[in-house]
């Protein structure tokens, strides 16, 4: 097996699981849609961002890239970050939100 090691300045891949609302699954699609346009794709350090419906349905993963994981920092440091977590927040079940961070490492 090789090893493999990476740094603070490789980008990084900030991943989160919603569970829409029943019946507002779209809803929640377009505000994650309106705010990577409207918002995140100013930032700086920001790559892109992808938003996957699970088969059924019952999920939305949002995957977005970062230069680093400054940027990322930063992005949640940002003052309009907590405002438009909120807005997101609404049309989910709070307890099945999940994040997580990935390092691309091949």
């Amino acid at each position: 097996m090789t090893e493999t090691s990476w740094t603070d300045d490789d980008p990084m891949t900030f991943v989160t699981v919603w569970e829409p609302e029943a019946g507002r699954e779209q809803e929640l699609f377009e505000i994650l849609r309106s705010q990577t346009e409207t918002w995140m794709t100013k930032l700086p350090g920001f790559r892109s961002t992808r938003l996957y419906l699970e088969d059924d349905g019952k999920h939305i993963v949002s995957a977005t890239e970062w230069d680093n994981s400054a940027a990322h920092a930063a992005a949640q440091a940002n003052p309009s970050f907590g405002p438009l977590l909120a807005e997101a927040i609404a049309f989910s079940k709070r307890t099945s939100m999940r994040c997580h961070s990935f390092r691309v490492i091949a």
